[in-house]
């Protein structure tokens, strides 16, 4: 899916979740559920096992092998910083990226790449359950507020402009 200039020290590659990213991709949202999501599972033991119930390596072959899901990680240095999903009803599933590596562009670049998906695929709007600790993430990359959920996750929404295809299209013929 080739290379992005994040700005920050490295280069990243983003590509496809495969199958054999499994243990890796696992352990990276585990960490970055426990750790980076504090705000929202406020370390309570019952919260934070609801959560992370279903990521598992089972869970991880099923979502990449699913034709109706698109999954990408982000490697540098050949190690995964990043994970996103998303349907291909344009709803974004999982957009995490590792300890230490927050605010390097990674989980932007990540987006990008997704919401391009959405536009080649026609999709007029990208919907997610934003956490509290990454709403500011999600509304600088000009998600609003579209409802409460009863859990109280914060449903986003953004229309997705048809350019964006031609950007997904352009950076596909490249590979």
């Amino acid at each position: 899916m080739g290379m992005v200039d994040t700005g920050a020290f490295k280069m990243i590659s983003i590509r496809p979740g495969t199958v054999e990213d499994a243990p890796e991709a696992i352990d990276l949202l585990r960490r970055s559920i426990t750790h980076l999501c504090q705000l929202d599972h406020e370390n309570d033991d019952q919260k934070l096992a609801s959560w992370l119930f279903n990521k598992t390596e089972k869970s991880w072959i099923t979502w990449v092998t699913k034709p109706e899901l698109i999954v990408l990680v982000a490697e540098r240095e050949s190690r995964l910083v990043g994970i996103s999903a998303m349907s291909h009803y344009g709803f974004i599933l999982l957009n995490y990226v590792d300890i230490g590596a927050q605010f390097m562009g990674i989980g932007k670049a990540m987006m990008e790449r997704l919401e391009g998906k959405a536009a080649l695929l026609g999709i007029k709007t990208c919907r997610l359950n934003s956490t509290r600790a990454a709403q500011r993430f999600y509304t600088d990359r000009g998600y609003v507020p579209a409802r409460l959920g009863v859990y109280g996750e914060l449903t986003m929404e953004k229309a997705i402009q048809p350019k964006k295809a031609r950007i997904w299209a352009s950076l596909e013929a490249d590979e």
